[in-house]
């Protein structure tokens, strides 16, 4: 991530300046009083970015600045990531919208069933609807499955104050489209991190901590053969950083660290036992060499809490006993809320590790904060937030 500090006093058409808000204002007044008189004809393509902020010897973030203004005011149109024309069908925004931030989310007041504990991923919604709140903001929830090109279209030109996008699940291509859009209007845009997203304001769990962590609480109790267990999805970037927690704790502590294996996604199994047993089943298939060798494994980290149930009724058909021979810790902290897989496994996770959620949402806000008063840098930022190790049992 780049850092630059913009700061200026007074803008003309041809005075030296250095930023802020007195900058875009000048910046959007030299360029309006331009546009409206004559300079460039309706139709007529605007010179790039960066040759206005030559001409006009301010910093390039407050040309953009200006050029989102103007696109709102129906002055200048975008026909493409690096094209403005000059235009004369000004569109009128919703007053409402435009003093309020959106959060694609569905409205805070939705219940869902038997998610009880923060480790689900809505509770980041939460925390930032939570935060919003306490700022006295007008909100805006617009649920993701939404989150259509046209929905997008009509977000970025009714322009809110900024947007939040916790986890969302589901086409990630509708994400970047609207990531893309964001930028192209200069909206501001925070996310929680998903994906490579580090060309924009964004905001994660720190995946390596909460893994260093785990990895740590095992090797205290004298575990030494650790077997990190994820599920064959793409790659993400806590993944990788959880890994890396997870070896470097094991190098610290002289231990190898072991490969990662990976199984096929677990499906849910809605109470039903059958379901359940071939869970169990498939993921004692995964885990025969690693506890049938000569020296076999002593500790299972598990991607997440629910997991964490069929590995405790894998291991026991192997004739061991879960967190006694086989230490077995998950992650997320929701395994209160696994009420199918505790009808046929009562040996849940020993430890796992809270993401801390809520405070990630209300991260998300405050980040949003900075980026609105000009107190951050122009350059992505990226906030991480400390977890929390939790021992269950």
């Amino acid at each position: 991530m780049g850092e630059s500090v913009l700061g200026v006093t007074q803008l003309l058409p041809e005075a030296t300046a250095t930023s802020s808000e007195t900058s875009v204002h000048a910046v959007t007044g030299t360029l309006r009083q331009w546009i409206c008189g004559g300079k460039w004809a309706i139709g007529q393509r605007l010179p790039a970015e960066r040759e206005l902020s030559t001409r006009l010897k301010v910093d390039r973030s407050a040309v953009r600045k200006a050029l989102a203004q103007l696109t709102d005011e129906g002055l200048v149109r975008r026909t493409s990531p690096r094209m403005r024309i000059v235009s004369n069908a000004p569109q009128r925004r919703s007053w409402l919208i435009s003093n309020a931030v959106t959060i694609i989310s569905p409205p805070p007041d939705v219940q869902y069933d038997g998610h009880l504990l923060t480790g689900w991923s809505e509770y980041v919604a939460q925390g930032a609807f939570a935060a919003a709140r306490q700022r006295n903001w007008n909100v805006l929830a617009i649920p993701p499955q939404q989150l259509d090109e046209q929905a997008i279209e009509h977000l970025v030109a009714e322009r809110p104050k900024g947007v939040i996008l916790p986890e969302v699940h589901g086409d990630r291509g509708v994400v970047r489209n609207l990531i893309r859009a964001a930028d192209d209007h200069a909206l501001p845009l925070v996310v929680y991190e998903q994906g490579d997203l580090s060309d924009c304001d964004s905001v994660a769990s720190d995946h390596y901590a909460g893994a260093h962590a785990l990895t740590n609480w095992l090797i205290a109790r004298g575990r030494r053969r650790i077997l990190p267990v994820f599920e064959r999805r793409e790659p993400q970037p806590w993944s990788a950083r959880r890994i890396a927690g997870y070896r470097a704790a094991m190098t610290e502590a002289g231990l190898q660290p072991l490969d990662v294996a990976t199984l096929p996604p677990i499906p849910e199994t809605h109470g039903q036992k059958k379901d359940f047993d071939d869970a169990a089943h498939m993921m004692a298939g995964y885990l025969v060499t690693w506890l049938t060798c000569t020296k076999p494994i002593d500790a299972l980290m598990v991607v997440s809490d629910r997991p964490a149930y069929f590995a405790s009724a894998a291991v026991r058909l192997f004739g061991l006993t879960p967190h006694q021979d086989v230490s077995i810790v998950g992650y997320d902290n929701y395994w209160q809320d696994c009420i199918n897989e505790q009808k046929f496994e009562t040996a849940g996770p020993q430890a796992t590790v809270d993401k801390q959620n809520v405070q990630v949402g209300q991260a998300l806000i405050e980040l949003l904060e900075q980026r609105l008063n000009g107190s951050t840098h122009d350059q992505p930022q990226r906030r991480v937030v400390a977890p929390r190790l939790i021992e269950c049992i």
